[in-house]
């Protein structure tokens, strides 16, 4: 438990810091090139998603020890708008107060994989109620924190549809 609040209190004092900046690899796609590579992680992502119903894609521990994703409910979606970059409305939980406490972290031994997905929709609360509403297709890029070490990483996958 004690590890825990250190991990979490680690994450939100380089989150908060432009140390962070020296941190983030940032994958790109090119034509004809499904598999991402960045230092500590191989990343399985299509091309397109257009024709798919959800963004799915796998993250697989390329490293020689376990990785730990943060807050992995909390997706981190942003769409490009004429040049720049809008956060989604993806929150975990929107409504409810009954939810349950989300893990705040998933252990990635090495070898092991991690999947992100997502249902192409954005979601907000009107009070009472959860609304979900279709994004459009575009571009995007989702953001995954992790814990190496003691450093606190990202990873940016970006992503079509």
């Amino acid at each position: 438990m004690k590890t825990n609040r250190i991990l979490v209190l680690l994450y939100v004092v380089f989150a908060s810091t432009a140390c962070i900046q020296k941190n983030i690899r940032t994958s790109t796609i090119e034509p004809d090139n499904q598999d991402l590579v960045n230092d500590d992680w191989l990343i399985d992502v299509l091309d397109s998603y257009k024709d798919e119903r959800f963004v799915q894609f796998t993250i697989t521990n390329n490293s020689d020890e376990t990785l730990t994703v943060l807050n992995p409910l909390y997706k981190y979606v942003e769409q490009e708008e004429s040049g720049n970059w809008r956060k989604l409305s993806l929150g975990y939980c929107m409504c409810s107060y009954n939810c349950p406490n989300p893990p705040e972290e998933i252990k990635v031994a090495p070898g092991s994989t991690y999947t992100f997905s997502w249902d192409k929709k954005e979601e907000t609360c009107d009070g009472q109620r959860s609304i979900k509403t279709e994004i459009e297709s575009g571009t995007f890029q989702a953001t995954l924190s992790y814990v190496k070490g003691r450093s606190v990483k990202k990873v940016i996958v970006p992503f079509n549809y």
